[in-house]
């Protein structure tokens, strides 16, 4: 609501969704989470429990998993720190 002037006005954002497999077997709950201009973070879990999240902060960002934490560095970070970015934010 409020067309582009209110889009232009909002700085953060919260996405939940469930993702279903093609053939019903599998679920995946999602949370995205976002706030201008460069923090995001992207939750993910299964049914089982098992989830892992990815985040940016700035100029960094990082995956976690159940076994590690993995900082991400060189062109991979380049890549998450280029996708990330709120909608209305330009560079």
């Amino acid at each position: 609501m409020g067309g582009s002037e209110a889009w232009k006005n909002t700085n953060t954002m919260m996405m939940k969704g469930l993702l279903q497999t093609e053939d019903a077997s599998a679920f995946v709950a999602i949370e995205i989470y976002k706030k201008a201009p460069d923090k995001s973070l992207l939750k993910m879990k299964t049914a089982a429990r098992h989830g892992n999240a990815r985040s940016v902060r700035g100029k960094s960002a990082w995956m976690e998993d159940p076994r590690a934490i993995h900082e991400f560095k060189g062109a991979e970070l380049e890549s998450r720190l280029n996708g990330h970015n709120f909608p209305n934010s330009r560079k």
